[in-house]
């Protein structure tokens, strides 16, 4: 009989004495990982094993633990068949990492590299199942490098996905691919192209970018395999060429980026203070600790634009005070530049600050100290980037509601893509919102930290739809040199019948054919009948007699002729009167008028910016080192 026992009281009498033999020796197992015992889920346990003559030896007549009610009780009873069973394949010298499924509590015991944050092997959860590599040479070799290459769980995934995807692709091939000796050229074909229509779980392609980087992982694969010796069999044929490329998609000319748009940025910032809400980060951290870590990663990467593991790597001092500004200090760890630094919002060094202050009273793992975002245990320097991505995530699906800014046939605002809204998402706004703002390309591309310019016009488009609506609004109010009304009749011969010159639009013949490159008066444009500015160009035209005022200032410092101070008042004098009239014909508008001339400008100057980007002018420099006939 079973003795009155409390409520934290348990007895093993129910089991059989076999039974309770592995009982016992399953709890000092789990007393040795320092996990708590629970009293509740033992007695559920003892009384669903009850009569059994044998755990380990159960068989069918064992429970399901996903049968059992009660998550601590569920788990507990997986716990112990697993303790249980890799006890007995430890008596029997069975290598877990011999197995076709990997038990990860197994075997992260055996290849440290496999385990998570903390170390214990109960939070290794999952198994890893090879056998859907149905090649027997193909299977030992994804095997060998798992047990030999030290991977990472996300590695280990990531190329046994690879190796899945080759494996279907020659499965379909004469013989199945399974005699490596008959491998030859077409079958390399074969798999390229079945990256191609490999699909993801939800049933739609791959993106060309995951395309290549699993064929990467693939041919990878094989070279690990011929330098270790184990794919001796292989036919050589067997190897990539030089057409073994995935290109890239063209993107759709109409395709406006991946960038967010304001209305849905609004949306997230009213939102900010849910951010972090249900998002599990480390058992030693309190819940408010996390909401404020999670806050404060999203205003950096919605201010900065920078990568999220370049925000997760964030040193802990990353913020300098210079000049009476603050800029970020980071790392382009992509481009192995490091300690970049970039300008950076007052709100932004606020958040910093704010959470730097929560930092301070955290208990955190060692090896985070310098870090801003601390990790989860010793095995890191900083928050991994995967779980920032996945605490965004979280975060947007919990919002209740997300509109665009496009409407349904009776009024009413669509809800907004939420699979858009995703950390990198926030580097291509960053960039298109500056792009929006006028800003030149070279200074986008030292803003985005890009070598090539061609890189950053990738991250903001204009796309021809609304080149011609922006040129079809602003042609109406099109200026001559004086500020008079001059429209232009349509927006072809806005676009094909002038150039763009720096502070307007020029239909002087000679120069329209050079592309700009060849006025015959020295770009003396406020002079010129040829010169028609529009809204758009204010900005522009402003800054210029900023300029020319301060070359006027120094002209009467220097003591220079007087037609050469009358030349600059002059022309100081003429710009002024084109801001003037086009300001006032502004303030003449409706709110909507001018909100819909003010868009279109943005949009033209986003297109000029990405025109005018210096162009590389070679200089001559010396050239160190032996001269080529030496070499």
């Amino acid at each position: 009989m079973t003795p009155y026992m409390s409520f934290k009281m348990f007895s093993l009498a129910p089991l059989t004495p076999l039974a309770r033999l592995e009982m016992r020796y399953a709890l000092q197992c789990r007393d040795e990982r320092g996990q708590k015992l629970p009293p509740r889920a033992v007695k559920t346990v003892v009384r669903l094993l009850a009569g059994l003559p044998s755990i380990a030896f159960g068989g069918p007549a064992l429970p399901d633990p996903a049968s059992v009610k009660g998550a601590r009780e569920s788990s507990f009873l997986a716990e112990l068949q697993w303790t249980l069973t890799s006890a007995i394949d430890d008596m029997q010298g069975i290598d877990p990492t011999r197995k076709l499924i990997w038990d990860m509590r197994s075997v992260s015991q055996l290849i440290p590299s496999l385990s998570v944050a903390d170390g214990s092997p109960m939070f290794n959860h999952g198994c890893v199942d090879f056998t859907e590599v149905r090649q027997v040479w193909l299977r030992e070799l994804i095997m060998h490098w798992a047990r030999t290459g030290s991977p990472g769980r996300k590695d280990l995934r990531e190329n046994l996905k690879a190796a899945i995807i080759a494996s279907r692709s020659l499965s379909l091939r004469p013989g199945g691919g399974a005699d490596p000796v008959a491998l030859q050229y077409s079958d390399v074909t074969a798999v390229v192209e079945g990256y191609q229509s490999a699909l993801q779980k939800d049933g739609t392609p791959y993106g060309a970018k995951t395309q290549r980087h699993y064929l990467r992982l693939f041919f990878t694969l094989l070279d690990f395999g011929r330098r270790e010796g184990i794919l001796e069999a292989l036919s050589p044929r067997f190897a990539r060429h030089s057409h073994h490329k995935i290109k890239g998609v063209e993107e759709n000319e109409d395709e406006i980026g991946r960038s967010l748009p304001d209305i849905i940025i609004r949306q997230l910032d009213q939102q900010m203070h849910t951010a972090g809400e249900t998002f599990s980060y480390g058992r030693w951290y309190p819940r408010e600790a996390v909401k404020a870590l999670i806050r404060t990663a999203y205003i950096i990467m919605r201010d900065t634009g920078r990568r999220t593991g370049e925000i997760a790597g964030l040193p802990l001092n990353c913020l300098e005070f210079d000049e009476g500004k603050y800029k970020l200090i980071w790392h382009n760890t992509k481009a192995r530049r490091l300690r970049r630094r970039l300008p950076v919002y007052s709100e932004t060094v606020d958040a910093i600050k704010a959470w730097k202050e929560v930092r301070a009273d955290l208990d955190l793992p060692g090896r985070s100290s310098q870090a801003l975002f601390p990790a989860l245990g010793e095995s890191h320097d900083h928050m991994l980037p995967g779980y920032l991505s996945e605490a965004i995530r979280e975060w947007v699906d919990l919002i209740p509601v997300l509109n665009s800014d496009e409407l349904d046939e009776e009024g009413r605002p669509l809800p907004f893509d939420r699979e858009r809204i995703f950390p990198y998402a926030f580097r291509h706004t960053f960039c298109q919102r500056h792009a929006d703002a006028g800003v030149p390309q070279h200074v986008l591309q030292e803003l985005m930290d890009h070598d090539d310019p061609k890189t950053t016009g990738a991250y903001y488009k204009v796309s021809y739809k609304m080149k011609r609506e922006a040129m079809d609004v602003v042609r109406q109010h099109t200026t001559d040199r004086f500020g008079n009304a001059a429209p232009i009749s349509s927006a072809v011969e806005y676009d094909m019948g002038a150039v763009a010159v720096q502070f307007g639009n020029c239909n002087e013949p000679s120069n329209v054919k050079a592309g700009g490159r060849a006025c015959p008066i020295r770009y003396q444009c406020s002079g010129c009948p040829s010169f028609h500015p529009d809204p758009s160009h204010l900005p522009a035209i402003e800054d210029h007699v900023r300029a020319l005022k301060t070359n006027l200032e120094l002209a009467q410092a220097m003591g220079v002729a007087d037609y050469t101070i009358t030349g600059l008042e002059g022309e100081i004098g003429d710009y002024r009167g084109v801001i003037e009239k086009m300001k006032a014909k502004l303030e003449r508008m409706t709110d909507t008028e001018r909100a819909e001339i003010e868009e279109a400008s943005r949009v033209l100057r986003r297109l000029r910016a990405g025109a005018e980007a210096p162009q590389q002018v070679a200089l001559g420099m010396p050239r160190f080192g032996r001269p080529r006939s030496e070499a």
